[in-house]
């Protein structure tokens, strides 16, 4: 038997990888790029708000705003913790590990490194995503890549891009699924672990796993000769949580307060509240921020019932239910745009639309708001 070479190998696989990823990578590429260019023009041709502006042009700098201002004093200072005021600690530990790490490998500035880790995570995320897509649309379907490009020209893609944690956030959880339906419940459980260290309501990425080790168990029978052995993997499911019992271990022993990124997020006016106390807060803003707010929220409500009509998998829909439901029941809504971008089933019931005009004009649409939204974003103004 012919034997391969090592190099061969490696150049079969990446060829293969181009090709079938081409239009993910025509999607990432574009969509930065067209980011790039109205966040430059913006910048220079609109007057600016009143929040701290960065010098230099380049799309690292431009985006460096708001939270990731937060990561970078983390980076450079560590944790702090106030009681009763904003502090670090809000702000979970993995995003700022990376981008600590890289600037010690690289020495590149906080702006680049934040830039180029999470940009990289939206790419792996985009095809993870066309990746999960696949399984249940496969060839000659066009839904996975309709779903990519619906997430990379989201509304709140600049995020995406900046030193924020909706990136990490989409790659931890698309990967845990992927290899949940893969059944490979090791690798689910790690990048849940990762997961939970990078958002508090990332815990909720169990509810999906859950359904998915345990709803099909005659299925998962069937397809293996050992059940007992299938249902011992998926007892690394347990893992997931250790992302967040390891950062509240950290507050514990510096702070003496396990729970200290829970008040801290209070402090930025982040508690719980009734859903209809937060309609009525988000109200109060002044236009066009609070009718954004809302209707970002009415949207969300009307795609996750979209996804039940076209009947995607219940693992899925079960996440995008309870993740709306928790985001929508935070005191406000003002950041409740970015927080929706992170639920990648809203990616797939938009691309599963079957009509053809409908699915351009919300691609068009979410364009369209991508642009205001990254202007206003790159220019100093209010955007959280």
């Amino acid at each position: 038997m012919k034997i391969e070479p090592k190099k061969t190998r490696i150049g079969s696989r990446l060829t293969a990888f181009f090709t079938n990823e081409r239009e993910v990578i025509l999607a990432f590429f574009g969509s930065r790029v067209l980011l790039w260019i109205v966040s430059w023009l913006g910048f220079y041709w609109l007057k600016h708000g009143d929040y701290k502006i960065f010098p230099g042009t380049q799309l690292w700098n431009l985006l460096f705003h708001w939270d990731a201002l937060w990561y970078a004093k983390i980076v450079a200072h560590g944790y702090e913790y106030t009681p009763g005021a904003q502090s670090s600690v809000a702000f979970f530990p993995l995003l700022p590990m990376a981008i600590y790490t890289l600037r010690a490998i690289t020495g590149s500035g906080t702006a680049l490194a934040g830039f180029l880790i999470t940009n990289t995570c939206l790419f792996v995320s985009a095809v993870l995503l066309r990746r999960i897509v696949l399984l249940d649309f496969p060839v000659p379907s066009r839904v996975p890549e309709r779903a990519v490009w619906f997430l990379l020209l989201c509304p709140m893609t600049f995020f995406h891009s900046a030193i924020y944690t909706e990136s990490p956030f989409l790659i931890f959880s698309l990967g845990a699924i992927l290899f949940a339906r893969k059944r490979l419940w090791l690798a689910a459980g790690i990048c849940g672990a990762f997961l939970t260290a990078t958002r508090a309501n990332a815990i909720l990425i169990l509810i999906p796993l859950l359904w998915e080790a345990f709803a099909h168990t005659s299925e998962i029978k069937e397809s293996s000769g050992n059940r007992r052995n299938i249902a011992t993997s998926r007892w690394w499911l347990l893992l997931v949580p250790l992302g967040l019992v390891t950062y509240s271990v950290y507050l514990f022993s510096h702070f003496g307060d396990s729970l200290a990124f829970l008040r801290a997020q209070a402090a930025f006016y982040r508690g719980s509240a009734n859903i209809f106390d937060a309609f009525t807060t988000a109200a109060r803003y002044p236009v066009p921020y609070g009718t954004f707010f809302i209707a970002s929220a009415v949207l969300s409500v009307a795609v996750c019932a979209l996804g039940f009509v076209q009947c995607l998998r219940m693992s899925y829909l079960l996440y995008s239910v309870t993740m709306l439901a928790l985001c929508l029941s935070t005191s406000i809504w003002e950041s409740l745009p970015r927080y929706l971008s992170v639920i990648f089933t809203f990616y797939i019931t938009l691309g599963s639309i079957r009509s053809e005009g409908s699915r351009a004009l919300l691609l068009s649409a979410s364009t369209a708001i991508m642009v205001l939204g990254s202007i206003l974003f790159v220019c100093g103004y209010f955007m959280t």
